[in-house]
């Protein structure tokens, strides 16, 4: 992200990797999940290279919705709206 050179997006970018960062280490606990997710990235990033908003916007959604189904099945308490609201702040 350094690369950007875009002070504003370095720092949103850091903010929301560290606010996320409990999340993550959930879905590294769990070999399929790993793979599902590099899958889903795969997926992604091909629909990225080649323009396709529609697809990348639908991959993406779908990749997200399916880390947070895998976070709340490996710690359920993270479900819930206000620790979602915690660990914004």
């Amino acid at each position: 992200i350094q690369g950007c050179h875009n002070p504003v997006l370095i720092d949103m970018a850091m903010s929301l990797r560290h606010r996320v960062s409990p999340f993550r280490r959930t879905q590294f606990r769990n070999l399929e999940r790993m793979g599902e997710s590099f899958e889903e990235h795969s997926v992604i990033v091909e629909a990225i290279l080649s323009h396709d908003v529609i697809t990348t916007y639908r991959e993406m959604r779908t990749h997200l919705l399916s880390a947070r189904s895998a976070t709340s099945r490996a710690a359920p308490v993270w479900a819930s709206p206000a620790a979602v609201t915690k660990l914004q702040k």
